[in-house]
């Protein structure tokens, strides 16, 4: 449940919106903002260019009927096969020992990648057109250096399986030379 289901008293202001789920070119959202809901209205009076009243209306219609809650399941069902598809190719492909965080919600997985310079692989395979983040990129710490975060949101197919095996190889070949630098410096192999 959104955080606005236990606001009993309206400080909380939910705004929502289904151009991230049903269409982008919709363009359409939501807002709850409870106790503030006239200076909300008056604010959307003023800032707004209008809206599209049919396409309201169409939605309301869609939503009503259970239609939204039908194609949402089914998104759901399509997201969880796919995050299933790329933990199984990724965690076959990828280095040993590497961690996956299988998410509660969203579309990103995250990927821990033990003895890899995730910089170094993120620099790598953006001059190959393919684009991962780095967990330091999301935490004020140093704690997420060999972390990578992969959208899932598409289907696996050709191409994103020809890149998601760029990355592995990258990822791997990375690890073996801090591996054979580690070696060198200190005079032991690690196995």
């Amino acid at each position: 449940m959104p955080i606005k289901h236990f606001d009993a008293d309206g400080w909380v202001i939910w705004c929502s919106s289904i151009s991230k789920t049903l269409a982008p070119g919709l363009r359409l959202g939501w807002c709850a903002p409870g106790r503030f809901h006239q200076a909300y209205s008056d604010l959307i009076r003023i800032r707004s260019l209008g809206c599209n009243r049919p396409l309201q209306l169409a939605l309301a219609d869609y939503i009503s009927r259970g239609h939204y809650a039908r194609y949402l399941k089914k998104l759901n069902s399509k997201l969880a096969s796919q995050c299933n598809q790329y933990i199984q190719l990724l965690t076959r492909l990828l280095p040993d020992k590497v961690k996956v965080n299988r998410p509660h919600g969203g579309l990103v997985l995250w990927f821990e990648l033990p003895g890899v310079d995730t910089k170094q692989l993120q620099k790598q395979l953006t001059e190959e057109r393919i684009y991962i983040l780095c967990g330091d990129a999301f935490s004020t710490t140093s704690l997420y250096q060999n972390y990578i975060r992969l959208n899932f949101g598409q289907c696996i197919r050709t191409e994103i399986e020809a890149q998601l095996t760029k990355l592995a190889h990258t990822a791997s070949r990375l690890q073996r030379k801090k591996s054979v630098n580690n070696e060198a410096k200190t005079g032991t192999k690690i196995v």
